[in-house]
């Protein structure tokens, strides 16, 4: 059900913001899936492809991933980590070795993401096809949903690609507010996840109400 009610619990923190952030997109993204109206989600368990893309991560997005790595059971855990250091040590050897887009000049950016997706290197988090952290994936990945066929995600210029946009820029808002805070919203996840990742961040007097209305301003 799509969230109607601005919630009132008080924010503390960063990862607060996250988690609500979250939420929105997945109520956003569940009315999509039941709505009789709009384009037909193709996406489907196992089609992969967007999963070889940098992945555009804020701290508190990883520290949110780090934690449900931390509750998975052996062996997929220590499986989960031996991808993520070999991803990162591939991605070095490849040349990628800033961790944030940041870093790269804006006029860059598109071509370290063209270069990241032609190397193909698969999303540490992916077990068999499937994503092994789903309830705390990146935004970036919740609302990235396609109406075309998916084999034509196999090329970031296809122009036959239809790209469906969730009713609230949820993403978009929540890295403003992000950025307001201090918070680096562009890591990239297969590199961060082997690096230390920040201590969250306080976000002082601000009601849960207050953060509902910025993320989803229009």
């Amino acid at each position: 059900m799509p969230l109607t009610r601005t919630p009132t619990k008080t924010v503390t923190s960063i990862d607060d913001v996250l988690s609500l952030a979250q939420d929105l997109i997945d109520a956003d993204q569940q009315d999509l899936m039941t709505s009789a109206a709009g384009n037909t989600v193709a996406c489907r368990a196992r089609c992969t492809v967007c999963c070889h893309q940098a992945v555009p991560v804020g701290p508190a997005e990883l520290r949110s991933i780090r934690d449900a790595i931390a509750e998975m059971e052996e062996p997929t855990r220590n499986a989960v980590e031996r991808r993520i250091e070999g991803a990162a040590a591939e991605l070095r050897s490849l040349g990628f070795t800033r961790t944030s887009l940041s870093d790269v000049a804006s006029t860059q950016r598109e071509d370290v993401a063209q270069s990241y997706f032609a190397n193909r290197v698969m999303c540490p988090l992916l077990e068999d096809g499937v994503c092994s952290v789903r309830d705390a994936r990146p935004m970036a990945c919740r609302e990235y949903l396609v109406s075309s066929d998916p084999s034509k995600c196999s090329s970031l210029e296809d122009p036959t690609v239809v790209r469906i946009r969730l009713r609230r820029d949820v993403l978009d808002n929540y890295t403003k507010f992000e950025a307001g805070h201090g918070d680096n919203g562009s890591l990239i996840l297969a590199l961060a996840l082997a690096d230390q990742i920040p201590a969250s961040l306080p976000v002082a007097d601000q009601s849960q109400t207050g953060i509902f209305r910025q993320l989803t301003a229009m």
